[in-house]
C-alpha cells in the first residue's frame, strides 16, 4: 500500500544504503555526499532548481518510514533532497563546493525556500516492495533517467541479498528477466572480488576502477563469451558468486587483474588496451600472453615485456606509459599486476598470530588460522563463519576490558519500560554497537580510524550474515563471504590480537 503526503523536509533522511553508491566504504553521510557530489551532479541539479524555481512537481519522491518511525527515508530522490537540503544549509556541502553552493543559495526567493520545506512524496509501507519495479524501470530503461552501470548493478545484487539469494523472487520484484538480473550480479560479485585484491594503488580504486560513472561495457563484452571466460578460468556458483579455483589462486588473480587493467585503466597507446570492439579471439590472445609472463620461466637471460618495460621506461608503452623519447617522469604512471613484485597476500587469516595470553583467544587464533590455510575455508565456509564470529566476539571484549570499559559496556545494555530495568543479552551485535559508539576510548589513536572502519563493515554488511550462522535464520555461507569479511576485519584482528589496538 502507498499514499501520498507533502512531507517537511527535516523529516527526509537519505538513504545510506543508496543504491547509486556502490561498495561498501561509503556508509556514512558524509561519504554518502561526498560521492554523490563527485559522481551524481548534484551541483547541476541544485543549479536546476535555483533556475527552475524549485523541483519539478510531477517527480514525486519515493520513501517509506524509518525504522524509529521518525521520520522517512528517501529510496527515490537523494539527488533531490541532498540537494535542498545544502541550499537549505541542512547538510554542508563538501569543502570544494561550498562557497559555490552558498552562492546559489542566495539567490533563492523565501518563497522558493517556503515551498522547498514542504516535499510531495509517495510512501510506501516497508512490507510493500512494489516500488522496486518502479525505480528499475526509471533507471535501467528509461535513457534520460538511466542509471550508471556501476549502480544497476548494485541495485540489482541489494535486492537480491535482501531475497535470502532467491533470484527467482528477485526477477519478479524487479520486473526483469532471470538471466539479465543473474548477470548483473554475477558482473558485481566479480568487480568487488578484483577491487578487493591488493594489487591496485589508491589512485586506480578512487578514480578508475571504483567510479560509479565507470563505462564497464569493455569490461563485460568479452565476458560474455566462452571463449574469454575459459581463458581466464572464470567461473560462478549457484549463488552468482566468482568461484575460485582449487591451485594457482595467485595466477587467477593477476589475470583477473590484467584483464581489468587492460579494460578500464589502460589507454589506446597501450599494447594490453581492449577496445569495445576487441573481438573474443583478441582478448583470448592476450590472456593467454599474460600467461606466458607469469609462468614461463625464463630461460638465457630472456627478459619478460614486463621486465623489459620496467627496465626500459622510454620505450613504447612502458609500465610508465611513456612512448620513446618522451621523458618518463611527465608520463602517467600505470600500475602493473606483477607476480615477480608482490608476494602472495593473505586471502583470510593465513598469518594472524596471537599475542595475547589469553587461552580462548589463542585457541580460535590458531583454528582460524588453520581453517585459512590449504583453501580449507572454500570447504569448510560454515565452520570458519562460526570461527571468525567467535574470534571477533572475543577480541573486541578483550578489548573493551583491557581500556577499562566493560562496566560501560554492560550498563550500556540496561534499558526502561514500563518503569522497570530491563537487560539486553550480550551479543555480538550490541558489543559492535558499543565500540564504535565508544572507538576512541576503546582503541589508540593510531588504530581509530581502521577499526571504525572496520566495525561499520561488520554492522553494515555483515553482522547479519554471522548471526545468522548461529541463530535461527540460516545463512548459507560461501567462499566469497569468507573473503569479504576477512577484508575488512584482517588488520583490526591483528592490531587486538598483536596487542597493539
Amino acid at each position: 500500500m502507498y499514499k501520498e503526503e507533502v512531507i517537511e523536509i527535516e523529516k527526509l533522511f537519505l538513504n545510506k544504503e543508496n543504491y547509486r553508491i556502490d561498495f561498501e566504504r561509503y556508509n556514512t553521510l558524509e561519504k554518502v555526499v561526498e560521492r554523490l557530489y563527485a559522481d551524481e551532479d548534484i551541483m547541476g541539479m541544485i543549479r536546476g532548481i535555483v533556475n527552475f524555481p524549485g523541483i519539478y512537481p510531477h517527480e514525486k519522491l519515493i520513501v517509506v518510514p524509518k525504522e524509529d518511525g521518525d521520520g522517512y527515508v528517501v529510496i527515490e530522490g537523494n539527488r533531490r533532497v541532498l540537494a535542498i537540503k545544502n541550499l537549505l544549509m541542512m547538510i554542508e556541502p563538501p569543502a570544494k563546493y561550498k562557497r559555490k553552493v552558498n552562492e546559489l543559495a542566495s539567490k533563492l526567493s523565501e518563497d522558493t525556500k517556503e515551498s522547498l520545506r514542504h516535499i510531495s512524496a509517495v510512501v510506501y509501507d516497508v512490507s510493500d516492495r512494489s516500488y522496486l519495479k518502479i525505480v528499475a524501470d526509471k533507471h535501467s530503461t528509461i535513457s534520460y533517467n538511466r542509471w550508471g552501470q556501476i549502480s544497476q548493478w548494485h541495485f540489482f545484487k541489494d535486492l537480491y541479498y535482501q531475497n535470502n539469494k532467491d533470484i527467482d523472487l528477485t526477477a519478479n520484484e524487479l520486473g526483469k528477466s532471470k538471466s539479465e538480473v543473474s548477470n548483473y550480479i554475477r558482473y558485481h560479485n566479480l568487480l568487488s572480488y578484483i577491487r578487493r585484491l591488493p594489487y591496485w594503488d589508491e589512485k586506480d580504486l578512487r578514480d578508475q576502477i571504483e567510479s560509479n560513472t565507470l563505462k564497464a561495457t569493455k569490461f563485460t563484452r568479452p565476458l560474455g563469451t566462452t571463449e574469454v571466460k575459459n581463458a581466464l578460468s572464470l567461473k560462478f556458483d549457484e549463488y552468482l558468486e566468482v568461484e575460485l579455483p582449487d591451485d594457482d589462486r595467485e595466477n587467477f588473480d593477476l589475470l583477473l587483474c590484467k584483464y581489468t587493467e587492460a579494460a578500464l585503466i589502460l589507454d589506446k597507446s597501450d599494447d594490453d588496451f581492449i577496445y569495445t570492439r576487441s573481438t573474443p579471439a583478441e582478448v583470448v590472445e592476450l590472456i593467454e600472453e599474460w600467461k606466458k609472463e607469469f609462468n614461463q620461466p625464463k630461460q638465457n637471460g630472456q627478459k619478460s615485456k614486463e621486465e623489459d618495460r620496467e627496465k626500459n621506461p622510454t620505450t613504447t608503452n612502458g609500465v610508465n606509459g611513456a612512448k620513446g623519447g618522451e621523458d618518463p617522469n611527465k608520463a602517467k604512471s600505470k600500475k602493473k599486476p606483477n607476480p615477480a613484485t608482490h608476494k602472495s597476500p593473505s586471502r583470510y587469516f593465513e598469518d594472524l598470530k596471537c599475542s595475547i595470553e589469553d587461552q580462548r583467544l589463542k585457541r580460535l587464533t590458531t583454528e582460524l588460522r588453520e581453517l585459512s590455510r590449504n583453501n580449507r575455508a572454500d570447504k569448510f565456509a560454515a565452520a570458519t563463519s562460526m570461527v571468525i564470529r567467535g574470534l571477533l566476539e572475543a577480541s573486541l571484549l578483550y578489548q573493551v576490558k583491557k581500556k577499562g570499559k566493560f562496566g560501560d559496556y554492560k550498563k550500556s545494555l540496561e534499558f526502561e519500560k514500563d518503569g522497570k530495568i530491563f537487560v539486553s543479552p550480550e551479543g555480538l551485535k550490541n558489543l559492535v554497537s558499543f565500540v564504535l559508539k565508544n572507538v576512541e576510548e576503546v582503541f589508540d589513536r593510531a588504530n581509530v580510524k581502521n577499526a571504525r572502519l572496520a566495525l561499520e563493515q561488520v554492522s553494515r554488511i555483515h553482522l547479519k550474515y554471522l548471526n545468522s550462522i548461529v541463530h535461527d535464520a540460516w545463512f548459507d555461507p560461501t567462499e566469497g563471504h569468507i573473503h569479504d569479511i576477512a577484508g575488512d576485519i584482517r588488520e583490526l584482528l591483528r592490531a587486538i590480537l598483536g596487542d597493539t589496538a
